[in-house]
């Protein structure tokens, strides 16, 4: 048998063990992509979920190329009138709880009542109010919602009652 002869086969070899593997690994993706979908089943998000989802996703502005070009979206939503003004545990639960239910880049947890009385005596409610509205740390101004000074002072205060 000659060299040639002997990396052929050592070719053909490869190529069935590279079959048999790549074929193991598609195997194997399919299982765990069937097994994903089926344990994810179970966990379709509520109404409500995704009312909330959408509101955060939705855009807060646009783009328009000329003062000739129609806007390319439909205006945002006015602000709510002092009739349709929401509780404060909603906007909490609309614009803050994303970051102080789990305490995302050291934000004061929601119920901690000991880390929000420190921060309300560093810098009182104003102060709070303050660093929401102009943004502090890892929180952006806001907190990254479209809420006005009236709901994000609601919301503060909603923070330090509970």
């Amino acid at each position: 048998m000659s060299t040639h002869d002997t990396e052929g086969q050592s070719d053909v070899e490869f190529f069935k063990m590279f079959g048999v593997v790549l074929g193991a690994l598609t195997l194997f993706t399919a299982i765990i992509m069937v097994a994903a979908n089926v344990l994810d089943a179970d966990k379709v998000p509520g109404s409500m979920e995704l009312e909330r989802l959408e509101a955060r996703l939705a855009p807060v502005g646009q783009v328009r190329l000329s003062a000739d070009d129609p806007a390319p979206m439909a205006a945002a939503p006015a602000a709510a009138s002092a009739d349709e003004a929401k509780a404060p545990e909603d906007l909490v639960a609309m614009a803050c709880a994303a970051c102080h239910t789990a305490g995302v880049a050291g934000a004061p947890k929601t119920g901690d009542t000991a880390a929000w009385q420190a921060r309300l005596g560093e810098r009182g409610l104003e102060g709070l109010v303050a660093s929401v509205i102009n943004g502090r740390g890892g929180m952006p101004a806001r907190g990254g919602s479209a809420l006005s000074d009236e709901e994000i002072a609601a919301a503060v205060q909603w923070f330090v009652d509970n």
